[in-house]
């Protein structure tokens, strides 16, 4: 019986973190905020992010080919009464749910398993400056590695 209850333990941690009042704080994503940037020699995606306030985070992102507008994504992240949820509006269209489904100091797992790609959106901090961004669903998945820098609009 002590093995269940420590597994439940475990596993209520690692599905969310709570702060002192025991409901997941919007505060603890907030490392996500700031300028997140990635070049190769085809693609040019840049991804910004406000800093929390109050129930809400305000993101969009932007990557191009060779140059050329490619595709543009709103994104926003709330605190709802049923828990935090991020919401996708690629090319302005009407913006998908994605509930936290982990968080930790440093990652963020989103996940709508209803959704036709991506099921699961998650940001994996990797020491200060940069994040592993991974979108995933039953048809694969895709990894993108991001570097933090001052924003130059």
């Amino acid at each position: 019986m002590k093995w269940i209850l420590l597994f439940n333990l475990i596993v209520s941690y690692n599905i969310a973190r709570t702060d002192s009042t025991g409901t997941t704080s919007l505060a603890d994503l907030s490392w996500l905020a700031g300028y997140w940037f990635a070049q190769d020699s085809l693609h040019t995606t840049e991804e910004i992010w406000l800093a929390p306030h109050d129930s809400i985070m305000l993101g969009m992102n932007r990557t191009t080919i060779n140059n050329n507008r490619a595709f543009f994504e709103y994104l926003r992240i709330e605190q709802e009464n049923e828990g935090i949820i991020y919401y996708a509006s690629p090319s302005g269209k009407k913006p998908v749910a994605f509930h936290l489904t982990y968080l930790s100091p440093t990652k963020i797992v989103f996940e709508n398993p209803n959704h036709d790609f991506p099921q699961q959106i998650s940001y994996e901090l990797i020491g200060d400056q940069n994040v592993l961004v991974t979108i995933a669903g039953t048809t694969g998945s895709k990894k993108m590695y991001w570097q933090k820098t001052d924003f130059n609009p």
